[in-house]
């Protein structure tokens, strides 16, 4: 349904009113918008010049259509403790990789204002005292004189909000002629605080600094741009040290004195006596939010102390939760009335709302009397070993507040959950030990499963919550792996699937099997009967939906990929009978390919048989291989072509390739190295003629394991152009004739007999791949790691990803560009973090680095700490 046009209100140009513009306008491009501030939209001398965005306000500027790669931030990945003895303590805030992100208000108000200007239709007005609201009518008064109408008013103006105080008066006055109940409170603590600006190159930027001195504390927020902190000391308002009793210059030397090593500027203000004048922020618990055609956002509405950091942060979910709300009136074809939906949205963000307050009074408590308390510190230490360990089961209340976007309502409830895991765990007996130990151990598992009846409701939408973990819990420990400290027993960070996997466990019992075989069974004919030959007609079956054959006779193992790479082309390159010699390859291609090509363009004594189409640039890479099979028809005999280029990355549009193959009479020979096991495959759908594959990549088989093959059935009768024993008939393989009769399908192309050992091998991996759900299982989880770690690498300045980012585009591996000579430096710099990938050279000029993120055995953690080591990499520009 087209929308009416409606014109908003929004009182207040702070992030929550800006943001709310913004993503109104893009949602609703009828409506006009105008949007009133008193100030000049610079952030005045005393206010808080420092944010921390977590997730959730990361994800409501996204709706407003500001991505986190627009804003200028520092991660935040822990606290900096700095006690009044001793060395200064990092406690991290979860997981590895889990950060807040900290900006300037300033910043993120020129982000905002600067997407505000690209819409005409959002008006502001500066400089405006509001002096009354008139809810029924939904006019305001600006500077004495009234507005006109609104279909709807939205009140941003923060937490001394002159809209909330008018709402209240007009309850008051009786004005809330439907008699409903208004609840208002603001509430003061006994605290106040000044900001600093800390100077230093030596504090660390990536943690918010804290110094506990008893009754007052120090903050610092690292600015992105400068070697400042912006400090926030809190202190109380009365007593024996508090605000009251000091001046200026008394205040100034105390606190360089209790702070001897930090360089502060100070922004402090005085009141008529001379003494302090301190800064509040009130609590503000007022409901409802919404009267007649007014209703508060933000501050406004509910106004809390910094000691969460969630202040900004629960702004923006309100207005993606009246979005949300918006959103749904769309799809169910109806106007979007404001009213309604500013009425639904109050009602979910109450609890909401309650319960992040009620979290912001518990994190003082933590903050200013337990945060130096060696045994709360320690309790913190064993949350970040379950967080970092045992993501599918466990996730403290602070992770979810900070990291996910649960309900609030959640978290708290979390809290006294997270206190019995955490009392049990860190009663057991050698538990610094289990937590040094850097494992995931049974016996923790154990526990944390005891708490599954009452977390899987906390945990829906999470990485914990049961029904999206994968298929087999704890994957990974069905494949041995690569360790770099033999000692301790830490694991690499194994992103090299693409180039060889990591080893099934039951590859070792398999093999075992077949030489338990070969030992005892003395008939070599009952060991093939028996053993083998049922074991290789499983295989077959196994594979059937691996590169989507439409039967066995479609397929066979047996020889290397580049032995069956020359039984194709040998097969299928008749220059002499067709009088087309051309050959069309890919550029880049693997060597093997391009010798195996080259040999057969040698034995016919051609010089100018290959034609190569360059797909260095994936964009129309599919099409420019179709474009060259048209413009060649009438010379070029067969295409070879991997499915997923080894450099790229990229997976070609092979349907659209095979149909053009077949139209212009030419011949397609795929290469599946990096895309079986890593892609779904239909060659017999797709009508491919012939393809050929290793097994030691995606399939996980280790190097030198046979390879496979598959002819569609269009060919079942062609003759192989290279023939072997193993290739004829089981009727005529003894009769020791010179006639050869081809083997039924795809198995009259195998040149020498099969070696069972290896067919173990094959067999252990396709079990393995199988238990975790099959090949559909794995792309997909493959897929979701992928673009996991695209969506973030994107957003890091200088960073070229040459691999496409659609599912469907690409294969299993990411490759990032880089200039040549900084490969001795990236190799260096990632396996200092004990990262595993693989580099090849692109062309004279650059190189790429390639990265696998395999379901199988890498997890989301994998993925953050190779986004981490990208995002800390020397410039090499």
């Amino acid at each position: 349904m087209e929308q009416a046009h409606q014109k908003i209100c929004i009182l207040g140009a702070g992030p929550v009113g800006l943001g709310l513009a913004l993503m109104l306008i893009k949602e609703l491009p009828t409506i006009s918008i105008d949007i009133y501030e008193k100030r000049d939209l610079v952030a005045p001398e005393g206010f808080s010049i420092a944010l921390a965005l977590s997730q959730r306000g990361l994800h409501g500027l996204k709706m407003a259509g500001i991505e986190a790669s627009d804003l200028k931030t520092v991660p935040l990945y822990g606290r900096g403790v700095h006690p009044s003895t001793g060395d200064w303590e990092f406690q991290q805030y979860g997981r590895k990789g889990e950060h807040l992100s900290a900006l300037s208000r300033n910043h993120l108000h020129d982000v905002l204002m600067s997407r505000i200007e690209q819409h005409s239709s959002i008006r502001i007005i500066k400089g405006c005292q509001i002096s009354s609201v008139n809810f029924q009518a939904g006019t305001v008064d600006v500077n004495g004189q009234q507005s006109e109408p609104y279909t709807f008013i939205y009140a941003a103006d923060g937490a001394f909000s002159k809209t909330r105080v008018n709402m209240v008066r007009a309850f008051m006055d009786n004005q809330f002629t439907d008699k409903q109940s208004y609840n208002y409170k603001v509430e003061y603590s006994q605290l106040g605080y000044v900001e600093v600006t800390i100077k230093s190159d030596t504090l660390d930027k990536n943690c918010l600094h804290y110094w506990p001195r008893g009754s007052f504390q120090l903050f610092g927020i690292p600015d992105a741009q400068t070697n400042e902190f912006t400090g926030d000391i809190f202190m109380p308002m009365e007593g024996e040290l508090c605000f009251n009793n000091f001046t200026k210059e008394s205040f100034e030397r105390f606190v360089k004195d209790t702070f001897p090593d930090l360089d502060m500027t100070f922004h402090v203000a005085t009141n008529q006596q001379g003494k302090i004048k301190a800064h509040q922020i009130p609590n503000v618990l007022v409901y409802p939010w919404k009267y007649h055609k007014v209703c508060l956002m933000g501050d406004a509405a509910h106004g809390m102390e910094p000691f969460i950091g969630q202040g900004l942060n629960c702004g923006l979910e309100d207005c993606t939760t009246l979005l949300s709300i918006i959103q749904e009136m769309k799809k169910e074809g109806k106007q979007v009335d404001f009213h309604e939906a500013s009425e639904r949205m109050q009602v979910l963000r109450r609890e909401q709302v309650d319960a992040i307050q009620q979290m912001t009074k518990i994190n003082y408590v933590e903050t200013s009397k337990h945060i130096d308390d060696r045994k709360f510190l320690y309790r913190k230490k064993v949350s970040v070993y379950l967080s970092h360990h045992y993501p599918d089961l466990y996730l403290s209340q602070y992770q979810l507040v900070s990291f996910n976007r649960v309900d609030y309502s959640k978290a708290l409830a979390m809290i006294p959950i997270e206190r019995e895991i955490l009392n049990e765990i860190c009663d057991l007996p050698k538990i610094e030990d289990i937590v040094n130990s850097n494992k995931r151990l049974p016996l923790i598992e154990s526990i944390l499963n005891k708490y599954q009846d009452k977390t899987t409701e906390i945990f829906k939408g999470t990485s914990a919550d049961p029904s999206s973990r994968q298929v087999i819990p704890h994957f990974r420990d069905n494949y041995f792996w690569c360790k770099f400290n033999q000692q301790t027993g830490d694991k690499i960070i194994y992103l090299n699937g693409h180039s060889m996997g990591l080893q099934p466990k039951l590859t070792e019992i398999k093999v075992m099997e077949v030489l338990t075989q070969w030992k005892k069974e003395k008939d070599i004919m009952s060991l093939f009967r028996d053993h083998w030959f049922p074991l290789e007609e499983n295989l077959y079956k196994m594979l059937i939906g691996l590169v989507g054959a439409a039967s066995t006779e479609e397929i066979c193992l047996g020889s290397s990929l580049t032995v069956n790479f020359h039984q194709m082309i040998a097969t299928f390159y008749k220059p002499l009978q067709t009088g087309k010699k051309k050959i069309i390859m890919i550029k880049p291609e693997f060597n093997s390919d391009v010798f195996a090509v080259q040999s057969w363009v040698d034995v016919f004594g051609y010089t100018d048989a290959i034609i190569e189409v360059s797909v260095e640039v994936t964009e129309d890479a599919s099409e420019r291989v179709i474009a060259e099979i048209i413009r060649s028809k009438d010379e070029v005999s067969i295409v070879c072509m991997s499915a997923v280029n080894f450099v790229t990355g990229q997976l070609y549009d092979i349907k659209k390739i095979a149909e053009a193959c077949r139209a212009n009479n030419v011949y397609l020979i795929l290469q599946l190295a990096h895309s079986v096991g890593s892609s779904i495959l239909k060659l017999h759908e797709w009508q491919v003629d012939c393809a050929v594959w290793c097994t030691y990549k995606y399939i996980n088989c280790c190097q030198g394991t046979c390879g496979g093959l598959f002819v569609h059935e269009n060919h079942k009768d062609i003759m192989p152009g290279l023939r072997g024993w193993h290739g004829a008939d089981k009727s005529v393989i003894y009769n020791f004739v010179p006639e050869f009769k081809k083997k039924a399908g795809a198995n009259g192309f195998q040149i020498s007999c099969f070696d069972p050992s290896q067919y173990a091998r094959i067999h252990a991996s396709l079990t393995t791949i199988e238990k975790f759900g099959g090949i559909e299982e794995v792309v997909k989880r493959n897929s979701e790691l992928y673009e996991y770690v695209y969506e973030q690498v994107e957003k890091i300045p200088g960073i070229e990803i040459v691999s496409p980012k659609e599912r469907g585009h690409h294969g299993g591996h990411m490759a990032l560009k880089f200039p040549k000579g900084f490969k001795p430096t990236l190799a260096q710099h990632m396996s200092d973090r004990h990262i595993v990938t693989d580099y090849r050279d692109m062309n004279s000029t650059h190189f790429i680095m390639r990265s696998a993120f395999i379901a199988m055995y890498n997890d989301k953690y994998d993925c953050d700490a190779f986004i981490q080591a990208i995002k800390e990499l020397p410039d090499f520009h």
